[in-house]
């Protein structure tokens, strides 16, 4: 199984933390979208690991910039992935960020998230004929009837775009535990 792992920055830059965002490049895949830092597991290396190179790379800053990197939880990804969420502290950024991926790079008060509730859509998921059929032989049941799930996606509105997606889930998990 394929698995990624995200990195929440939180930052004192006021009298209260801020999380940093990224807006993913337009000319990627799922460019324009808002995002934490991460991605893909390479063979060799742990979770953290993942969370802590990434984040590194996309915003340009040394591994020792980086305080208190604790795990938070795993979830479902796109595709059927294990995302890694992680937090810390970043210290002394000065919102640098590799163009490559990133187009800009912003951040919000943790109040904001306490104090909006996201929008929720349910969404009706039902599995294509081709893993119905990997699925049945793997169970050994030719007759077995797969049913839509639904599925709850949430959308957090915010001056800076729409934060929905993985990203959206991974905040509101934080404020709800």
């Amino acid at each position: 199984m394929k698995e990624a792992s995200v990195m929440v920055p939180f930052l004192d830059q006021t009298s209260e933390p801020d999380i940093l965002f990224e807006v993913r490049q337009r000319s990627i895949p799922q460019g324009g979208d808002i995002c934490l830092p991460g991605g893909q597991k390479e063979a060799d290396e742990t979770a953290q690991a993942t969370a802590t190179r990434e984040t590194c790379e996309e915003l340009l800053i040394r591994q020792e910039q980086l305080h208190d990197v604790t795990p938070l939880f795993t979830l479902p990804g796109p595709g059927g992935i294990a995302v890694h969420a992680f937090r810390c502290h970043l210290a002394d950024y000065h919102h640098t960020y590799g163009t490559s991926e990133i187009e800009s790079v912003f951040t919000m008060p943790l109040s904001w998230f306490q104090t909006h509730e996201p929008s929720v859509l349910e969404v009706q998921m039902e599995m294509r004929p081709e893993d119905q059929a990997a699925i049945r032989e793997l169970i050994h049941r030719s007759d077995y009837a797969f049913r839509p799930q639904t599925r709850v996606m949430r959308f957090y509105n915010t001056d800076h775009g729409v934060i929905w997606g993985l990203t959206a889930e991974i905040l509101y998990r934080i404020m709800h535990p």
